[in-house]
């Protein structure tokens, strides 16, 4: 289930592996390389830093099929093992406006848990919130993928 507004989205799905893993597909550099990269573009990790320290700042750099380059970047927030990592992002470092991601992690039963994602600060409108929501859900896909294996 997705909710959309115009200060952002948040939406929660369910996913057969415990906290702990996918806080571990979450916070691992590699994995979140594959995640964030998902099966279209590469996130190579000679041009990642991600660091699951609150206050640490992270940078990735997508490429794009053909070759073109997305720079990411942002600080972590809050960082409180198996249950909530959150950050600011951006792919346009000149601007001051950052949105955060937050992801909260809650155990459904001995090997499930409930991963809620949202997006919020007003950097979007609605149809763009809209948007990100549907490239998070790939990230989501991936993620539960990875937790799985």
């Amino acid at each position: 289930m997705t909710d959309v507004s115009p200060s952002g989205f948040r939406s929660t799905r369910d996913i057969a592996a415990t906290p702990e893993r996918v806080w571990e597909v979450l916070t691992t550099p590699s994995a979140f390389a594959t995640w964030f990269g998902t099966d279209a573009v590469d996130v190579p990790l000679d041009r990642l830093t991600w660091r699951a320290v609150a206050g640490a700042p992270w940078s990735a750099q997508m490429v794009l099929p053909g070759g073109a380059t997305i720079d990411w970047e942002g600080e972590m927030l809050t960082v409180d093992a198996t249950s909530i990592l959150s950050f600011t992002i951006t792919d346009d470092a000149s601007l001051e406006q950052r949105d955060t991601v937050t992801f909260e992690l809650a155990g459904t039963d001995p090997n499930g848990c409930s991963l809620t994602l949202s997006q919020t600060g007003g950097g979007l409108d609605a149809d763009g919130y809209a948007q990100a929501a549907a490239g998070w859900a790939g990230f989501v896909d991936v993620i539960e993928r990875l937790a799985a294996g």
